[in-house]
């Protein structure tokens, strides 16, 4: 319950919407020819609400952002809240965490997003939103959720560092980012001159940064090995 009130504190502020359309390459994921149905319920539905997003596409501009949202945002809270109002509460989790398979897997899936995710990279993608307050009412409640989830996984499996469980993959990812990373910086610099070109109107030009934004997202797919 907890978990649920903390992630819908965030989506449903009011500059959630416009925050997830700036910082995100949503737009040109939704415009991708791959799958076999719309990236919106009943059409291309209404770009200023979230309701008729389908899954693929909502995680897909996660993952590109570095955020992987949908697989770990809210449970630090959960966890913490409930540790905190029960006696011996982390000890009662760990107990959980390694007896109980559900509860294991749950963390273990939000422990490899959050391997995945990069802060300082979904930084700068959040600086595409220029209007600095609305911003600031959803940046901050990101990267403290981030934390606050990363020290509750850890504080479960015991370990001092995320995957240090499972050392091969935990090696994969930092071989792998030194060459991602710059695929971001170049999509954060692609989206930012498309969006200087909103008012322009120049098409072949919008066209042509297009072009390379969907270049980037292949990229970044095949570096990160998943689309989320």
């Amino acid at each position: 319950a907890a978990a649920l009130t903390t992630y819908r504190h965030l989506v449903e502020r009011p500059a959630f919407v416009e925050y997830f359309l700036t910082t995100t390459p949503i737009a040109e994921i939704e415009s991708l020819p791959i799958g076999s149905r719309p990236s919106r319920r009943g059409g291309q539905g209404r770009r200023e609400s979230l309701s008729e997003l389908r899954a693929i596409p909502w995680v897909f501009a996660w993952t590109q952002s570095r955020l992987l949202i949908p697989a770990w945002y809210g449970m630090g809270s959960g966890l913490t809240r409930w540790a905190e109002a029960n006696d011996n509460g982390w000890e009662k989790l760990q107990e959980m965490y390694r007896s109980w398979p559900f509860l294991r897997a749950t963390v273990d899936n939000a422990e490899l997003a959050l391997a995945k995710a990069d802060v300082d990279i979904a930084q700068q993608y959040a600086q595409l939103m220029e209007d600095e307050q609305m911003r600031e009412q959803v940046w901050p409640l990101i990267a403290a959720e981030f934390e606050r989830s990363r020290d509750a996984v850890l504080a479960l499996s015991g370990n001092t560092a995320l995957l240090t469980g499972v050392p091969w993959l935990q090696s994969s990812i930092q071989q792998r980012n030194p060459n991602v990373d710059p695929l971001n910086m170049v999509q954060v610099n692609l989206l930012r001159r498309l969006w200087d070109l909103a008012d322009v109107g120049d098409e072949s030009a919008e066209e042509t940064l297009r072009d390379l934004i969907r270049l980037s997202i292949q990229g970044i797919s095949a570096g990160m090995r998943t689309t989320g």
